[in-house]
């Protein structure tokens, strides 16, 4: 067991936090560790003490201890291990913030990556990686307040992977509510539009994702997209033609022609095929139910109609080998598709993996990431966009890679928390940027679809106030 004692209540959760990094991938064992509210943050395992420096950049005295204190618990934690982790003391989802902060305060992106390594203990590919990721992102997105990007959720898949944690349940099972489900999400839509010019916003980018959009029949699928009615932003963007809107078709069994000329004629530009393996064994075990010719018939039906493309991939699925991983790799890059974006296998909270012990799984994760940077890199592809999540395997990351110029907007503002987020459906998140307060306020609409139905009414008229507002607490209904 872990025993975590501190004067400063206010930073548990931080701290084991910083535990967690740790405590997955060993047998259980007994850590105490005391900090003393002193603004140096002295931790000790069996009477071996670190202590920080305070660090050079200027920061908050509650910034100060905290980093103070997570770094020393770090340390200590290293030296029980003897391990380091690839992205030091950090926990947070986004460590691109940090980038982005060394850059506001004037330091040089060369010198970036030396930051990194000093104050977080970063290690030097890793520091390399996000250093490089926001060079890769300048003149590829918008930070205007008045821009905001559109999302809409459809909670339906074909099955339901054991990895998945998103809002989203077997169409099978919900078949009743689908058609009411339909109704109610196009009306938000439209509610979401007027909300968006009656506040003077502009949509930046549009998205449909889930749960798989296209497992819907033809006859919802295209109200959905109708409803958007890509052609009715362009009075809200200039112009029209850098309006990128995406749709995930991540399973692709559900393609079909129709489904593209649907895309098509509503003014999709960017389709997700999403095949995570092409594998069939690990295709079986994750709960997929398509194979590894489902995905070359619909990649090569999405490129023919013309559309940028989107492929994602996992590392760590199913106790694949490194092996395993690389083909999977090998045959999607000589597709060329336009981004790339590579997972890394996390044990999401809602997901059945989530009671798993590490250890069941066979390792190599960091291998294939690896592997992946090489191989992508070597094609002329550059990495985009990065972000963490909690209990990833060997505590890595997600990282997307793209064709020079192919930039995805979409996954740059919505990953950095660059602009608001209007979001339809059930489970769908409102964001609200506040970048003159420096806070982010979210609004959840209910994860329950028939709750969702039940409560809509309730639902649009929370999602007005809060966007007409400036000044709350952060809220989530």
């Amino acid at each position: 067991m872990f025993t975590l004692k501190t004067d400063a209540p206010n930073l548990y959760a931080e701290l084991c936090d910083v535990i967690r990094l740790f405590s997955d991938e060993y047998d259980p064992a007994h850590i105490e560790v005391e900090f003393w509210q002193d603004c140096s943050g002295n931790g000790g395992i069996g009477g071996a003490g670190h202590t920080l420096a305070q660090p050079k950049r200027p920061l908050s005295a509650r910034k100060i201890y905290a980093r103070a204190a997570k770094n020393a618990l770090y340390q200590a934690l290293k030296s029980y291990f003897h391990r380091d982790m690839p992205w030091g003391s950090l926990t947070g989802i986004r460590p691109s913030k940090l980038v982005y902060d060394y850059l506001a305060e004037g330091f040089l992106a060369a010198d970036i990556p030396g930051e990194l390594r000093r104050d977080f203990f970063v290690s030097s590919p890793k520091a390399a990686l996000i250093t490089e990721i926001v060079q890769n992102q300048r003149g590829h997105f918008s930070r205007d307040p008045n821009d905001v990007n559109l999302y809409i959720h459809i909670p339906f898949c074909p099955s339901r992977c054991n990895y998945c944690s998103f809002v989203s349940v077997p169409i099978e099972k919900q078949r009743r509510l689908v058609a009411p489900y339909v109704e109610k999400l196009c009306a938000e839509i439209t509610a979401a539009k007027e909300l968006i010019r009656k506040t003077g916003r502009k949509i930046y980018s549009a998205y449909i994702g889930g749960g798989t959009p296209t497992v819907l029949c033809d006859e919802h699928f295209s109200r959905i997209l109708e409803t958007i009615e890509i052609e009715s932003l362009a009075s809200f963007h200039k112009p029209l033609s850098a309006l990128e809107f995406t749709c995930e078709a991540g399973r692709p069994e559900t393609f079909t022609p129709e489904k593209l000329a649907i895309m098509k004629r509503c003014g999709v530009t960017r389709v997700s095929v999403n095949p995570q393996s092409l594998n069939g064994k690990t295709l079986l075990a994750v709960g997929r139910n398509h194979m590894e010719r489902d995905f070359f018939e619909a990649y090569e039906r999405t490129a023919a109609a013309g559309f940028k493309i989107n492929v994602d991939i996992i590392a760590g699925l199913a106790c694949e080998t490194p092996a395993d991983f690389s083909r999977t790799l090998e045959k999607v890059a000589a597709l060329r598709p336009h981004n790339v974006t590579v997972h890394t296998l996390s044990r999401k909270r809602g997901s059945a993996l989530k009671e798993q012990s590490v250890k069941e799984f066979a390792g190599g994760a960091a291998q294939m990431t690896d592997f992946a940077r090489e191989r992508l890199t070597a094609q002329g592809y550059l990495p985009y966009y990065l972000y963490r999540q909690k209990q990833m395997l060997e505590n890595l990351e997600n990282v997307g890679y793209c064709l020079p110029g192919c930039q995805c907007a979409n996954n740059i503002t919505v990953m950095e928390e660059m602009l608001s987020v209007l979001a339809c459906g059930a489970g769908a998140i409102s964001k609200l940027v506040l970048p003159a307060e420096n806070r982010i306020e979210r609004l959840a609409n209910i994860k329950d679809v028939k709750l969702y139905l039940e409560r809509f009414n309730g639902q649009l008229s929370k999602k007005e106030d809060f966007f007409n507002r400036s000044h709350a607490n952060s809220i989530d209904y």
